[in-house]
């Protein structure tokens, strides 16, 4: 069976890297803008079972992507910045008769991804788009959580990364185009807009990292969660930047990014975006002397038993390595016909919890904590 990677930057790597060691895959091929970035990375891995090979293709170019993708088994996304790029690979999977997991966390992206639902049915593929960290592993943990509870009600989740984890420049470009403009949570059976890094201050207890206080932010997961998991009256997604003065850097150089201002640099014209998410990528870079460990928390409330119930799962370890890997993990599902049904699902409904959480023990990227609260 043959993989086919879409992008090289760090979590591509990581996803790379799962994907050669696990052996599903005799073959594995990167697609990216930057083949010799690529075939540089594909040296560090010496595998006599796994066929590696590197092709350049552009995530803009729809024929290029069809061509690229024809003879593949299954695709697996990482090429950012997501707002940008996970739309026209959805598409070109579809056109391209490949199922694809992608890590899109752009809510915007995720919506319209979701709305290709029948062509995706249509070309008999699955897409299972926001399988990451969070979204990702924070929706496997509500769907295992719910499926603990008589009735669920609520899926609360969160996610801390620090800057010295902010990956590579489309990251960066990512976290400010999606982040902190809008933000929703779902509610009482509609959503509502709420202010990024602004509302809903919580403060919760995360392993390694110990008390952290988050706010909503601009992600997917109120959005699908509500979609796919039923009778939910209640969902949101919040997160913290560490140190914590970062999170009004991204606010500030947010606005610049979005602002169709150009910037002036010695002398010349930059494109804002351009500007502010090298300056952001340069911020994280600087950051020598802080850990790169970030943490993550679904919890759910409902009724077990007829009592009420809470019940939280939570890890800590590195966003972009958490990212990377339930990636490949998805990508080796679908490649062993473990998701049967086609069309776009997000990872909580169609990722069998046991079967993913099992393989996520199997990999070094931290241990997942359960907590059971009854009153």
């Amino acid at each position: 069976m043959r993989a086919l990677v879409l992008g090289c930057g760090e979590m591509g790597r990581v996803a790379i890297a799962d994907l050669i060691k696990h052996g599903v895959f005799r073959e594995v091929v990167v697609a990216t803008r930057t083949p010799s970035r690529a075939e540089k990375l594909l040296t560090e891995f010496h595998t006599w079972t796994v066929r590696t090979s590197v092709v350049g293709v552009d995530a803009q170019d729809h024929e290029g992507l069809v061509r690229c993708f024809r003879g593949s088994d299954v695709i697996c996304n990482l090429a950012g910045p997501n707002y940008l790029n996970a739309v026209p690979v959805a598409k070109a999977a579809i056109a391209a008769g490949v199922s694809l997991v992608d890590v899109s966390d752009d809510w915007e992206a995720t919506l319209e991804i979701l709305d290709l639902h029948d062509a995706a049915v249509a070309a008999g593929i699955t897409i299972v788009v926001g399988l990451g960290a969070s979204p990702g592993v924070t929706n496997v943990l509500a769907k295992y959580a719910v499926d603990k509870l008589d009735r669920a009600e609520e899926v609360r989740t969160a996610w801390v990364m620090r800057g010295s984890d902010l990956g590579g420049p489309a990251l960066s470009a990512h976290l400010l185009y999606s982040l902190p403009h809008r933000a929703f949570v779902y509610t009482d059976g509609a959503m509502q807009e709420v202010r990024p890094f602004v509302d809903g201050r919580e403060t919760f207890r995360f392993p390694v990292l110990g008390e952290v206080e988050v706010t909503h932010i601009g992600h997917p997961e109120p959005f699908t969660l509500s979609r796919f998991l039923p009778g939910l009256k209640y969902a949101d997604d919040k997160a913290a930047f560490l140190p914590v003065d970062l999170e009004q850097t991204i606010v500030e150089l947010g606005k610049v990014a979005v602002s169709g201002k150009s910037v002036r640099v010695n002398g010349q014209d930059v494109d804002p975006m351009e500007f502010a998410s090298a300056y952001l990528y340069s911020q994280g870079k600087s950051m020598t002397s802080v850990p790169k460990t970030g943490a993550l928390r679904t919890e759910v409330r409902g009724e077990l038993e007829g009592k009420k119930t809470r019940v939280i799962y939570s890890a800590s370890g590195r966003i972009c390595i958490g990212t990377g890997v339930p990636a490949s993990i998805g990508a080796q599902e679908l490649a062993l016909g473990s998701i049967e049904k086609h069309g776009v699902f997000p990872p909580e409904a169609c990722i069998d919890p046991e079967s993913f959480l099992l393989a996520v023990s199997t990999r070094d990227i931290g241990d997942v904590e359960e907590q059971i609260i009854q009153e």
